[in-house]
């Protein structure tokens, strides 16, 4: 799974209650099958928020999590 992380779609941004409860719902799922994340950021020098970062830690103990940067994907392969 990739996940763009400078995306308003990207659901490990947003923290209300239906977010929260399909984080929830990731990490249930990744007790049971094995998940691999890859968020994209814009570019490395991006901050992400402590929330953003404490959610990764809490996900990474039930899946694999990798960041790359934008600039480091093929330019003209746009899905």
């Amino acid at each position: 799974m990739v996940m763009p992380t400078y995306k308003s779609d990207n659901i490990f941004e947003h923290f209300s209650q239906k977010a929260q409860n399909i984080q929830n719902a990731f990490i249930e799922l990744g007790n049971q099958i094995s998940i691999n994340i890859i968020f994209v950021l814009q570019d490395c020098k991006e901050s992400l928020s402590i929330e953003f970062l404490d959610m990764v830690e809490r996900l990474s103990k039930n899946m694999t999590i990798q960041f790359i940067s934008k600039t480091s994907i093929e330019p003209g392969c746009n899905v």
